[in-house]
C-alpha cells in the first residue's frame, strides 16, 4: 500500500477510470453522474442498536412506566395513526416490528479520540424514512470494485447480499409500485430498471394516481378507510413506526435512557450496552459549552438545518434551549435535540486530480429488517 499523496497520477486515472468503465454500466440510471462522487466506510455494532429500538417501539404504547408517547412526543394526527398500527398488530392485520423494520442507513462519523490516538465510530442518525436510500448505489459501486480484485482488494460490502436483501421483501410474482412525491431520490429509478432486467414488473406512480376502491374480500377485514394513507400504512416496506420513531433523532436519546432496562431484561448484553452507550454520543448540553455542540431538527435529513453552537451567540443560544422545554410538535416549530460536536479525524484523500486533500470522512451502512448487509456508498 501507497500513501494517498506517492501514487502516480496516471496510474490513479487508469485505476478510476478501470471502476468507472464498471459503474457505467447502467448509465440510464445513476442520478446526476453521482457514480463518480461517494466512496464506502466501515461501522460496527448494528446488532445492539437494532435490538435496542426494536424492543423500545414494540413496547411503545404498552409499557406505562416507561412513557415513550410523553417523552417524544408526536403530531395529533400521527399519534392517531400510531396507535391504529396498534390495533393493526393486535388483530394481526400487520406484523410485529421485529418483523418488518424496513430499509435502514445509519449514519456514522469518525471521532478523534486525542488522548488515546484512536477514531471513534458516533452514530449521527438513521435514515428510515425511505427504502433503498443508497442501496442501489453500493450494490453496483461495489460491484465495480471486482475489477481490482486481483490486486487484493476487499470488499467492503457484498452486492449480492445487499440485492437479495432488497428483493426479498415483496413478492416478485406480483407488480410493484413504488410510491414517489417530490423526492428526487437516487436509487429509486434504479431499482426499477434493475427489476426490469429480472423481469419483474416494477412501475414508479405518484401519490396523486392512488385510488382506494371498495373489495369485498380485502385481505384486512376492514371497510374503506376514509383517509388513504391508512390504507396505504399497511402496505410499506418502511411502515409509519419506522418513519415516525425509528427516523426521528430523539429515538436516540430514548435508547440511551433504556440502556439499564435492556440489559435487566436480557434484551442486551452488557457488554453491547456498553457499545452501544459509547457509540451514541450524549445530547446534553452545559449552557456555558455551547460552542462544544450542535442543535439538530428531529426530522430533518441531509444535515438540512443543523445550528452549531459556536455560530450562535450565547442569547440565541440559551433562547434556542429555552424553547427545547416544551416537547410538544407545533406547527411551523422547529424542534431540536441538542448533539455534541463531533471532533472529526481528517485523512489524506486522493481526489479525481490526483492530489492528495485532508478530507472528512462520513460513513454509512445499510440494514434490511435488522440484518445488516453492507456498508454504504
Amino acid at each position: 500500500m501507497r500513501k494517498p499523496g506517492t501514487v502516480d497520477a496516471n496510474i490513479h486515472k487508469e485505476n478510476r477510470d478501470r471502476y468507472a468503465s464498471k459503474l457505467k454500466i447502467w448509465p440510464s440510471s445513476w442520478p446526476n453522474g453521482s457514480f463518480d462522487s461517494t466512496c464506502p466506510h466501515p461501522v460496527q455494532l448494528h446488532e445492539a442498536l437494532y435490538l435496542a429500538i426494536e424492543d423500545i417501539i414494540g413496547r411503545w404504547w404498552t409499557d406505562d412506566g416507561a412513557r415513550f408517547p410523553e417523552q417524544m412526543p408526536l403530531e395529533p394526527e400521527e399519534e392517531e395513526e400510531e396507535e391504529e398500527e396498534e390495533n393493526f398488530l393486535c388483530n394481526k392485520l400487520i406484523r410485529p416490528y421485529k418483523e418488518c423494520q424496513g430499509f435502514w442507513r445509519p449514519d456514522f462519523l469518525l471521532e478523534h479520540d486525542a488522548d488515546l490516538g484512536i477514531e471513534n465510530f458516533r452514530i449521527c442518525e438513521i435514515n428510515a424514512r425511505f427504502c433503498w436510500n443508497g442501496y442501489m448505489h453500493t450494490a453496483f459501486g461495489q460491484e465495480a470494485y471486482s475489477a481490482f480484485e486481483q490486486r487484493g482488494l476487499v470488499d467492503a460490502a457484498d452486492p449480492g447480499t445487499i440485492l437479495r436483501g432488497l428483493l426479498g421483501q415483496f413478492d416478485r410474482r406480483r407488480p410493484l409500485h413504488i410510491v414517489k412525491g417530490n423526492e428526487r431520490g437516487i436509487d429509486s429509478h434504479m431499482f426499477v430498471e434493475f427489476c426490469q432486467l429480472l423481469g419483474i414488473k416494477a412501475q414508479l406512480i405518484t401519490p396523486d394516481s392512488l385510488r382506494v376502491v371498495p373489495h369485498r374480500e380485502g385481505h384486512n377485514g376492514y371497510k374503506l378507510y376514509s383517509e388513504l394513507k391508512r390504507q396505504i400504512s399497511l402496505r410499506y416496506f418502511n411502515d409509519m413506526r419506522a418513519i415516525l420513531l425509528t427516523h426521528d433523532k430523539r429515538m436516540r436519546g430514548i435508547v440511551l435512557q433504556e440502556l439499564n432496562s435492556l440489559v435487566t431484561r436480557n434484551i442486551l448484553s452488557a457488554e453491547q450496552a456498553a457499545q452501544l452507550e459509547q457509540l451514541i454520543d450524549q445530547s446534553r448540553s452545559p449552557e456555558q459549552l455551547k460552542d462544544d455542540y450542535i442543535l439538530k431538527p428531529i426530522r430533518s435529513g441531509k444535515g438540512d438545518g443543523i445550528q452549531f453552537g459556536d455560530q450562535l451567540s450565547h442569547a440565541d443560544w440559551l433562547a434556542k434551549l429555552e424553547e427545547l422545554r416544551d416537547t410538544q410538535l407545533k406547527p411551523g416549530l422547529t424542534l431540536y435535540v441538542v448533539r455534541h460536536k463531533v471532533n472529526q479525524r481528517l485523512y489524506d484523500v486522493t481526489l479525481g486530480s490526483g492530489q492528495s486533500v485532508p478530507c472528512h470522512k462520513v460513513g454509512t451502512y445499510h440494514a434490511v429488517n435488522g440484518q445488516f448487509v453492507g456498508l454504504g456508498a
